[in-house]
């Protein structure tokens, strides 16, 4: 049921037993330190259009959030914020303000980032869609003695043209990273790129450059990505009337060292698809599709035989017309998180924005709905991420301060604990 966290919702008649419930979930939230379902990141920076929250990231008991927009170094040169659990009472602390080497107005440090281990890795992308820009993915480190370090900056091919503005998305695991492109929209269909980096103990090497065949003029291959060992998954979108775009799988091959293509997943009614990868298992979402373009998640993935099909069709419990559902996903085992306009209070526009949490019940075969995460905000869920059963999302617009929460799965209240 709706959290009725905003003044509007609270104006508006409630029946006795979804008080009830309400105050049971509050006093659950708010417990203690320990036990806070919902924490909100310590961020002092209150002022509208820092973006921060826009790309976030969490692994255990570490998370970054990202401020494209500050006025950091120089103006909106951009920020990222490491956070980790400490102390007795495991509170979560800023413990480093990352920040480019080479700062210089307009930077936009922190469009994308990406965490795995004590490695970070933050883009600085300052345009969507031109002719190849020489932007740059930074890489940090955390050094034996808790500081983080900028270790090096990964970078294009040079000898590549009109592919695009570098640094798109970003996907890190272990020592292997994914950096996409978005296409230069005047390149026609050969237009945009994925590269891979891999870390060889002493340095980072582009490894591969993989591109899409056979898509047609106003295909943007690049965009979104998403990595998982030996697996990667990238979007493509599509400009023109139908504006149905696709996502392109690739798997590495072990005595080659290649990376090939094993599955293209077409019809994604979406230009800002968004992707999780999760072992075999791939959401996408797609926030135009479905009944009423109230939006969908697919979970796509291979069958006995390994060809890569759709398994499930995921709806929002409240499809909306233009509810936008799948605008961002997550997904880790059995939980998948999905941005969604939750509420229109019979008006027109969707003024609510919620993260809805599904889970895989292996007995029915089936992803059922099990929690809403609501704050009574239209920005809440402008970037999410997933590991375990902990979550991360990030409220962010451009005239209100930027937030980020920390949320345990199941979700059992709206009460935020700032640490």
């Amino acid at each position: 049921m709706p959290l009725f966290s905003s003044l509007q919702r609270w104006l508006r008649p409630v029946p006795l037993g979804a008080w009830l419930m309400l105050v049971l979930m509050v006093w659950m939230s708010g417990v203690g330190p320990a036990a806070a379902q919902v924490v909100e990141l310590p961020h002092d920076d209150d002022t509208p259009g820092t973006f921060f929250g826009s790309a976030v990231a969490i692994e255990a008991g570490r998370a970054v959030v990202a401020a494209p927009n500050e006025d950091s170094c120089a103006a909106e040169a951009g920020a990222a914020y490491v956070f980790e659990r400490a102390g007795e009472r495991q509170r979560w602390e800023r413990v480093a303000t990352l920040v480019p080497s080479d700062c210089e107005e307009g930077l936009f440090f922190g469009r994308a980032v990406a965490l795995s281990g004590d490695r970070v890795l933050v883009t600085a992308s300052r345009e969507f869609f031109a002719a190849q820009r020489p932007n740059s993915v930074y890489v940090f480190e955390r050094t034996a003695d808790g500081q983080w370090e900028e270790r090096t900056q990964l970078r294009a091919d040079p000898g590549q043209r009109r592919e695009g503005s570098f640094g798109a998305d970003v996907a890190l695991d272990g020592n292997r990273a994914l950096v996409t492109t978005w296409a230069d929209t005047d390149a026609g269909p050969e237009g945009g790129a994925a590269y891979i980096f891999e870390f060889t103990g002493s340095r980072w090497e582009r490894t591969a450059r993989l591109t899409a065949e056979g898509i047609r003029d106003g295909d943007v291959f690049g965009g979104s990505a998403a990595l998982d060992g030996d697996r990667l998954a990238v979007s493509s979108a599509r400009h023109g009337d139908d504006g149905r775009g696709s996502v392109f799988v690739f798997e590495r091959t072990a005595p080659t060292d290649t990376w090939d293509l094993v599955a293209r997943v077409p019809d994604i009614e979406d230009f800002f698809i968004s992707l999780a990868l999760d072992g075999p298992r791939l959401a996408v979402g797609e926030s135009r599709a479905g009944r009423r373009g109230s939006g969908v998640v697919r979970i796509i993935g291979p069958d006995a035989r390994g060809t890569w099909r759709e398994q499930a069709r995921i709806e929002s419990p409240r499809p909306y017309r233009g509810g936008a559902f799948g605008t961002e996903v997550a997904l880790r085992g059995d939980w998948l998180l999905a941005t969604g306009f939750d509420e229109q209070l019979q008006l027109d526009t969707n003024i609510d924005r919620a993260v809805f949490a599904f889970r895989y019940n292996q007995d029915a075969a089936a992803w059922q709905f099990e929690h809403v995460m609501d704050i009574g905000s239209p920005s809440f869920g402008a970037a999410i991420d997933l590991k375990g059963q902990t979550a991360i999302v990030g409220e962010s617009s451009q005239d209100a301060r930027g937030r980020a929460f920390v949320i345990r799965i199941p979700f059992f209240g709206p009460s935020a604990e700032r640490e």
